[in-house]
């Protein structure tokens, strides 16, 4: 028994044959679940009694993972090849193949082969990759209690669902909306946690707890101005109930809700950078600026733009809920189409209201921590309109595998060194326009690629031939090789080595004669006043004949 060891790619798979190293050499050791592939057996040393050996019964895998289709095999003088496939869930990762002859000579192989995980890329088969999303916009009061009062206030919250089942891990770099042609980006990370931050000084519950303790504070300086000392102790007894009792019930009845929703955002909000695995979904929020969507709400274009969207597909989806095989969900359709129809009407009143120079705002004036807003925003439906287009930007992540190179490794796959050898006589007769045909014989020729260069009798030419000038006909056990065009100043006496390279391997080089063609004699009819001679009065008569290839003519 002997082993080869090679590592590519971060996998490591050994080849073994049992029994004479020198015997048969197989091809591929190793593949992937769900694929079709070709084994490929050659006899080493073909040569006399070795020459056909093989037959579709001479392979054979043990286990159920490896189908071979003999009726499909190949079998020449030195090589078999027979179609295999691999199950698409293999029980067992490793298997024996086994090469044995039809005659009981003795030649056999034994070879370790392997089923390895599929790398990344497009899926598995069967399956369309794809990204895919849903999205929805968050109430006021939803995105207040998880992000805080101020980002409710400034932001619509957008919650974003993604699957990606694309092959590859995704890294999203931003998602935006796409409206009327433009695209807008949503507010990033940084600048919503600022939001949050700012809540913490200046809301209302932060800043009434604030104000009763400097309150404290300050009754407490008085006291060295008074000489009464009941005054003073009144004074003391005040400044503690104020700066510490009742701040400190304030701070226990309406706790600090920043920091929870700090930490929610941080956990929630998307980053730069987020990556999504593959066959896997994320869900994160996005923040869009309210006063980008008001200053939408008060454009008459624009709520016409949405009118006109969402009259479009309240009718696509009644006419969806007509269908016979939507009975089920026609209900729902109904429903769906019931609430954009509602859409449909404020927008109506709002572009009427808008065109008048009109601005429909509601909210009170009175309390500074109120926003003032148009009033067709708290319809989320309609705000969901005119943001338009979800847009997710990424990239996909393909991780390139990392290739070691051992100077003792020999790749398990590699076939040996092609050798070619003459067929038939090695004069070959060239016709007229220089066309001639080169048959060779030899091994391991799958993917052989010639090298032909001529020269002439006296070797004071030579050139080698682009492959335009030859045609090559590759099979298992031999080469055709025609080559449709050699200059005149090589037919007669010219000399063609031809080697072939594959699998990065070149074998040795063969050397063909050219012989030109002798073209057969041919003789012209007479003219019509030629037809008759005459005989001389020595019995000596004269015949001039006319023709092609008359010369050395006898």
């Amino acid at each position: 028994m002997w082993r080869k060891i090679c590592g590519i790619s971060l996998l490591v798979f050994c080849f073994s044959s049992l029994g004479n190293a020198a015997d048969v050499t197989l091809s591929p050791l190793v593949a992937r679940p769900g694929d079709s592939f070709t084994i490929i057996v050659t006899v080493d040393n073909c040569t006399g009694d070795r020459k056909n050996l093989l037959d579709a019964d001479s392979v054979s895998v043990d286990g159920n993972d490896i189908t071979i289709d003999r009726t499909k095999a190949n079998p020449a003088d030195c090589t078999l090849s027979v179609p295999a496939s691999v199950a698409a869930k293999p029980v067992s990762l490793q298997h024996i193949i086994t090469v044995t002859s039809k005659k009981d000579n003795g030649l056999h192989g034994a070879f370790d082969f392997r089923i390895v995980d599929i790398a990344a890329g497009p899926i598995p088969p069967g399956l369309s990759p794809q990204v895919d999303v849903m999205w929805d916009v968050m109430s006021e009061h939803n995105c207040s209690d998880q992000f805080g009062v101020r980002t409710a206030r400034h932001y619509f919250c957008v919650d974003v669902q993604l699957g990606n089942n694309s092959g590859y891990p995704l890294i999203l770099s931003g998602v935006g909306f796409l409206r009327s042609g433009m695209r807008q980006s949503t507010a990033s990370y940084l600048t919503v946690r600022s939001v949050v931050q700012r809540e913490h000084v200046i809301s209302g519950r932060n800043a009434t707890l604030r104000v009763l303790q400097t309150a404290g504070v300050i009754i407490a300086g008085f006291e060295p101005f008074t000489g009464n000392a009941a005054r003073s102790g009144r004074i003391g007894i005040w400044s503690s109930l104020v700066g510490t009792v009742l701040a400190s019930a304030w701070d226990g009845l309406v706790p600090d809700r920043t920091v929870p929703q700090a930490a929610n955002l941080d956990d929630a909000a998307l980053r730069d950078g987020k990556v999504v695995p593959n066959n896997s979904p994320v869900r994160f929020t996005v923040f869009v600026d309210r006063d980008e969507i008001a200053a939408l709400l008060q454009d008459a274009v624009q709520l016409r733009y949405a009118a006109n969207l969402a009259r479009t597909l309240a009718s696509n989806l009644r006419a969806q809920a007509d269908k016979p095989e939507n009975a089920g969900r026609r209900a729902d359709l109904n429903k769906q189409a019931g609430a954009l129809e509602a859409a449909v009407e404020d927008l109506d009143q709002e572009a009427a209201k808008a065109t008048n120079g009109q601005a429909p705002m509601v909210g009170s004036r009175i309390n500074p921590l109120h926003r003032h807003r148009p009033k067709a925003e708290e319809n989320l439906l309609v705000v969901r309109l005119l943001l338009g287009d979800l847009i997710v930007v990424g990239d996909e992540i393909e991780y390139k595998q990392r290739v070691q190179v051992s100077s003792s490794a020999v790749s398990p796959e590699r076939l040996q060194a092609p050798q070619i050898k003459l067929k038939g006589s090695d004069t070959v007769t060239v016709d007229q326009d220089g066309k001639g045909a080169f048959e060779l014989s030899g091994t391991s020729l799958a993917g052989a690629v010639p090298n032909v260069t001529i020269r002439n009798a006296a070797g004071s030419k030579s050139e080698k031939l682009a492959t335009k000038d030859f045609s090559t006909l590759v099979t298992a056990d031999g080469i055709t090789i025609t080559i449709t065009k050699v200059d005149a100043a090589y037919h007669d006496g010219g000399k063609v080595d031809i080697s072939v390279t594959a699998g990065g391997a070149t074998s040795n080089t063969v050397t063909f004669t050219l012989k030109k063609q002798v073209a057969a004699p041919r003789l012209d009819a007479p003219a019509s006043d030629a037809a008759t001679v005459s005989v001389a009065a020595n019995g000596n008569a004269e015949f001039k004949l006319t023709g092609a290839s008359l010369a050395n003519a006898t």
